[in-house]
């Protein structure tokens, strides 16, 4: 199987989120010279290891799209799929890459992405924390959705047209997705999500002391036990995902312009969030996540249970959305050029989540 672009595209992908532990390392190292080891103690760094593996593993999953044996050619809206591009090579294991991402990745990433938004929101205030967030999730959805999206989609526009043996310049196909609206912001969707979110932990931080005292020994209470805390978030996540899951369909995208997400996904982002946010509310080493607590020294336990749980789920993963497509739906008579479609598609890509990795 030729895989050469994946290869080339991961060792970029994967080299980029180490970036932000070097940044993360060095602001550390800077604090350290400038304010001393109790503010910096303040900061539990392996989580920003966590977001960063995290990160990798999106990118890893974005990288493996274009190989997996449910890719297929939209020949309606090339940029309406996940998958841009389409490599004439598959391969079933990244269909299961793919289907293990899906089951937690990015809730989990919205889950680190609160943890410390309490924090912040009390040493500068609302107002500000807003204002820092504008600037860090708005301002480079903007630049991204006007210069990277169609950067990253064009190729799909290319191999579209060595179908059906219609050009189309860049200029064209720009000017195309201004007058559209851009129908869509690729994996910046996480940006504008994650920039509502944080206004609405604003929205809260305000109201918080109107919150009674009964209600916060509650939260401290579910916070602190590790079978109570899964229950709940398990509960809330049934509820809030699978109504919406069954009225839209697990996969339907919903929105206006570049605003999209997932339909039966976006309260559950908003869950697992708010979830971050309330663990650094109350601290991390009062929470189910201390270093010494129950969880961490039964993390097996938990592995296996997920384990478990992710066969069933890709078993029925397979059966409805593996569905290989005849290779006569694409071109074979210059693979070099695919190849080089998918590889520029996946690493423009790559460049977003470098953005999405240095702003969070």
């Amino acid at each position: 199987m030729k895989i050469y672009p994946m290869i080339i595209l991961l060792s970029i992908s994967c080299s980029i989120p180490f970036m932000t532990i070097h940044r993360v390392e060095d602001k550390q190292a800077e604090a350290r010279a400038t304010h001393g080891l109790t503010d910096v103690s303040r900061r539990k760094v392996e989580f920003d290891y966590l977001r960063a593996f995290v990160i990798i593993l999106v990118l890893f999953v974005h990288a493996s799209l274009a190989y997996t044996t449910s890719a297929f050619i939209n020949f309606e809206n090339p940029i309406a799929n996940s998958n841009p591009v389409v490599d004439e090579q598959r391969w079933i294991g990244f269909d299961m890459i793919v289907a293990l991402n899906e089951t937690f990745s990015m809730s989990l990433l919205f889950f680190v992405s609160g943890i410390f938004v309490w924090q912040s929101l009390v040493r500068k205030g609302g107002r500000k924390y807003f204002g820092d967030r504008l600037k860090r999730l708005g301002l480079p959805f903007v630049i991204g959705v006007f210069f990277l999206i169609p950067l990253a989609y064009y190729p799909a526009l290319l191999e579209l047209g060595r179908i059906t043996e219609k050009d189309t310049s860049y200029g064209v196909f720009w000017l195309g997705m201004v007058r559209s609206g851009f129908g869509t912001a690729g994996p910046l969707w996480f940006l504008w999500l994650l920039l509502a979110f944080n206004c609405l932990s604003t929205f809260l931080y305000r109201v918080t002391p109107l919150l009674g005292g009964v209600f916060r020994g509650q939260l401290n209470i579910i916070l602190g036990r590790p079978v109570a805390f899964f229950g709940v978030l398990l509960g809330i996540s049934i509820i809030v995902y699978l109504p919406v899951a069954i009225i839209f369909g697990p996969l339907r995208w919903i929105g206006h312009g570049p605003f999209h997400a997932q339909a039966g996904r976006i309260l559950l982002y908003l869950v697992y969030f708010l979830t971050g946010t309330a663990v650094g509310a109350i601290g991390i080493d009062r929470s189910v996540f201390k270093t010494d607590g129950a969880l961490a020294k039964h993390w097996w336990e938990w592995v296996a249970v997920g384990l478990m749980s992710f066969t069933v789920i890709f078993s029925q993963y397979r059966h409805n959305y593996c569905n290989p497509i005849s290779s006569s739906s694409l071109i074979k008579s210059d693979n070099s050029k695919n190849d080089f479609l998918v590889a520029l598609s996946q690493s423009d890509k790559s460049i977003l989540f470098w953005v999405i990795a240095s702003w969070i």
